[in-house]
């Protein structure tokens, strides 16, 4: 059994970054990943691909001269979803390889594998072959996020998607109502939106990107910053709004929202007071 003073479990920034440090420290340092490529969520799902879905978007639809050549209101030319997809692909398979020098070049073993702790040193990883059992000193476990799927939503994958399968579309939908103004969801409303798509924001606060304290709305305090003025944040996302309602978007802020389907073509937006 192979002994290491650092495993980590996840591939993702913290477990690049820490796996480096500890090289660098001089610590013999291993990495497990259940994906085929190393990268984590934040290089197959989350930040890179959606990066690279938006600068195609703004390269693609010629965004930045809409104002000089094309009215924002007027209809543009649909942009194929798999050119999209096959932009993401080669910027995603380029990362992965320099990471994977990158890893290797600093003495970082990678073992691929699911992995599971048989004591609180010891980790069993199952992969292709025959699972193996390595031993850490330390184990950090960063092993990222995955969209919440709440049981009374029937995602499917086709018609009612999360963040993840979004950049698995076929074709661009005709319409699209995003549930959630928060970072990522207004991220793909803004992008679907370039893409001449007609996109229905269901926000349950009033101002996109406004970040709650637990599950509750930001108090106005936290509107304002020891001035008196208003705060970047609060600043930062009337801009966004505003922007939002330029290009067409219909957003619905609601003090509480919840799902009564009665089909993928109907969300119904129910507010506390009448919920």
């Amino acid at each position: 059994m192979d002994s290491y003073d650092l495993l980590i479990v996840g591939t993702g920034p913290a477990g690049v970054q820490a796996a480096l440090r500890a090289r660098r420290s001089g610590r013999r340092t291993a990495v497990v990943e259940r994906m085929e490529l190393v990268g984590g969520t934040c290089l197959h799902r989350g930040t890179i691909p959606s990066k690279t879905l938006r600068q195609a978007v703004i390269d693609l639809s010629g965004f930045r001269e809409w104002g000089i050549y094309v009215s924002s209101r007027a209809r543009r030319p649909r942009i194929p979803m798999q050119e999209l997809r096959d932009r993401c692909d080669r910027v995603v398979a380029a990362e992965v390889g320099w990471q994977e020098r990158l890893l290797t070049s600093r003495g970082v073993d990678v073992i691929r594998g699911c992995a599971t702790f048989e004591d609180p040193h010891t980790l069993r990883v199952e992969g292709q072959g025959d699972p193996v059992r390595v031993r850490g000193e330390r184990i950090l476990v960063c092993v990222g996020s995955a969209p919440v799927h709440p049981e009374n939503v029937p995602f499917d994958g086709r018609t009612v998607l999360d963040s993840d399968q979004i950049l698995d579309l076929d074709e661009l939908p005709h319409s699209l109502t995003v549930v959630g103004g928060g970072v990522i969801g207004s991220e793909y409303a803004s992008i679907f939106s370039l893409l001449d798509v007609d996109v229905t924001l269901v926000n349950r606060r009033g101002t996109p990107l406004a970040m709650p304290t637990d599950y509750d709305d930001f108090s106005e305090a936290a509107h304002v910053d020891a001035t008196g003025t208003p705060s970047t944040a609060a600043r930062n996302a009337r801009r966004l709004r505003a922007a939002m309602e330029r290009r067409g978007f219909i957003a619905f802020p609601t003090e509480w929202w919840h799902f009564d389907w009665k089909g993928w073509q109907e969300l119904p937006v129910v507010r506390k007071s009448e919920g």
